[in-house]
C-alpha cells in the first residue's frame, strides 16, 4: 500500500484556515475558572499524557501550538544551535494549554523540575544517602555522569585498605 502524502497548504491557504483551526482548536479547552487556572485539553491525549491536535496536515503537541499562536516560535536554544528550547509546564498539568503556564527552558532545566523523572529526582538531593552534603569539594562527577560522595568514596577505600588512588589504579590493573 503506498504511503500516503499530506498536502501542505500555501501560506495563503493557511492565513485563511488560521481562524478555523484556532476555533476548533479553542473548542476543545476547558477553561478553568480562576485568575491563574488551567486551560485543560478536552481531545487527543498520547500514552505519555499530552495533548495532541491535528494542524495543517501534521498532528502537533497542542501546547506548543498554543505557545506559537500567542508568543510566535519557540526560542532557539543557543546550547543547542539548530534545536528550540524544551516548554515547561509550570503548573505541571501535561494537558494545560494556557500559554502563560509554559516556559521555554533547556532539556536538562525540564528534567531538574519534573517531579516524575529520575535525574530530576537525583538533582534535587543535597546529600548523600549517609547524610554529606553535596558541595563542590565533596561531589566527585566521573566521565560517565552521575556524582558521587567523595567522604563516602575515602571511607570505602580505606575498608578495601587503599591509601591513595595511585594504589588502587595498581590494583585495578592487576585484576
Amino acid at each position: 500500500m503506498p504511503k500516503r502524502v499530506y498536502q501542505k497548504y500555501s501560506d495563503f491557504e493557511m492565513a485563511l484556515r488560521r481562524p478555523l483551526d484556532e476555533e476548533r482548536f479553542w473548542s476543545r479547552v476547558i477553561k478553568l475558572e480562576g485568575i491563574d487556572a488551567c486551560w485543560e485539553w478536552q481531545a487527543g491525549i498520547n500514552g505519555k499524557g499530552y495533548a495532541y491536535f491535528w494542524l495543517n496536515g501534521v498532528t502537533r503537541q497542542a501546547y506548543k501550538v498554543s505557545w506559537e499562536w500567542e508568543n510566535g516560535p519557540v526560542p532557539e536554544n543557543p546550547e543547542t544551535p539548530g534545536k528550540p528550547f524544551e516548554l515547561d509546564h509550570t503548573c505541571r498539568n501535561k494537558i494545560c494549554v494556557r500559554p502563560s503556564h509554559l516556559e521555554p527552558v533547556t532539556f536538562l532545566e525540564n528534567q531538574r523540575r519534573s517531579p516524575i523523572t529520575l535525574a530530576g529526582s537525583n538533582m534535587r538531593k543535597t546529600h548523600c544517602p549517609q547524610g554529606h552534603e553535596y558541595t563542590t569539594e565533596n561531589t566527585y562527577v566521573p566521565p560517565s555522569g552521575g556524582r558521587s560522595c567523595r567522604t563516602c568514596e575515602k571511607a570505602r577505600r580505606a575498608k578495601r585498605g587503599f591509601k591513595n588512588t595511585e594504589e588502587l589504579i595498581v590494583y585495578a590493573m592487576q585484576s
